[in-house]
């Protein structure tokens, strides 16, 4: 009996250089880079491979940007799921008083949904830094999922070692509470109150991706800084495991420094100082890879059968 392939996911932030300027206090004027250049560069592999992908989108950057909300557009057009990544990617968006919060979700969910003219699903944090109110917030305003948790045993020597990066010396690190780390690897339903457990909230977490049991990140950054082995000894891994996943991918991750005019101190920005052409390579055969093992679905469209699955059982 056909047995049918792990669903898997490939999801893209996309932070478009501003955002790394403020983390890196850098006083260079950040080019438009990310859009011009980067996120067609990555619609031009996937639709090579006939995938689609889940963008979660800062809506700042589309506003009063029409080259930028064509961009957005075109995705969509092509069947790409278009998410929400806040509307001005606050770092540390925990800390923000609810009404805050609140703007910051709904602002962007207008802008998407007017852009696409489609509603608006999911939601990723910036930094992956998420607490029960935000959840709560979008349980009130119906979205289907939320994909912020990163539950990987390197959660904290990662927020220190971003940390100690930050050249601005300003609270930029993220990824959420250090209990991130023990939460589940596969789709689940949240605690209301500490939602890295389990429980019984109406919306879906789709965890960042790990690797199950050691927990190492599966996500693009890591994979161009280990080396292909690891990722395809993690590949398998999650395979043999079932363990459906999101693969994250960030735009800035097809950008050269020479070759797109960057700020060369963005080489501190982990994989982007390998060789650009390098890069190109290598997520060509990574998207190949995934498209031979897995069987690739929106984030949205993986959260409805985590539901399905679970109605079930």
């Amino acid at each position: 009996m056909h047995r049918v392939k792990v669903a898997a996911s490939i999801s893209v932030d996309i932070d478009s250089l501003s955002c790394y300027h403020r983390a890196y206090g850098l006083d260079s004027v950040a080019s438009n880079a990310v859009y011009s250049r980067a996120l067609p560069r990555l619609a031009e592999l996937l639709d090579e491979f006939g995938i689609r992908a889940t963008f979660f989108v800062v809506a700042n950057d589309v506003v009063n940007h029409a080259e930028n909300a064509q961009v957005i557009r075109r995705l969509s057009d092509a069947g790409h799921e278009i998410a929400n990544h806040t509307m001005t990617h606050p770092f540390r968006i925990t800390g923000l008083p609810r009404p805050r919060k609140i703007e910051e979700i709904a602002a962007c969910e207008g802008v998407l949904s007017d852009l696409t003219g489609r509603p608006v699903a999911g939601f990723r944090s910036p930094g992956w830094d998420i607490d029960a109110e935000l959840f709560d917030i979008l349980e009130e305003r119906g979205y289907e999922y939320d994909s912020s948790i990163f539950p990987s045993s390197l959660l904290v020597p990662l927020k220190v070692m971003h940390r100690l990066k930050n050249m601005a010396r300003v609270s930029t690190t993220g990824m959420g509470s250090p209990w991130f780390s023990v939460a589940p690897t596969r789709p689940y339903r949240p605690d209301a109150r500490r939602p890295w457990r389990r429980g019984t909230r109406q919306l879906v977490e789709i965890p960042v991706g790990v690797v199950p049991d050691v927990r190492l990140p599966f996500l693009g950054t890591f994979l161009v800084g280990t080396g292909w082995g690891l990722f395809r000894a993690s590949l398998a891994w999650m395979v043999a495991r079932r363990n459906p996943f999101t693969f994250s991918l960030h735009p800035i991750e097809l950008l050269g420094i020479p070759e797109d005019g960057l700020d060369p101190r963005l080489a501190r920005q982990p994989g982007v100082a390998v060789p650009l052409r390098k890069r190109r390579a290598i997520y060509r055969k990574l998207l190949a890879t995934l498209k031979s093992q897995c069987r690739l679905v929106t984030v949205q469209a993986m959260a409805r059968e985590s539901r399905l699955e679970e109605r079930g059982s």
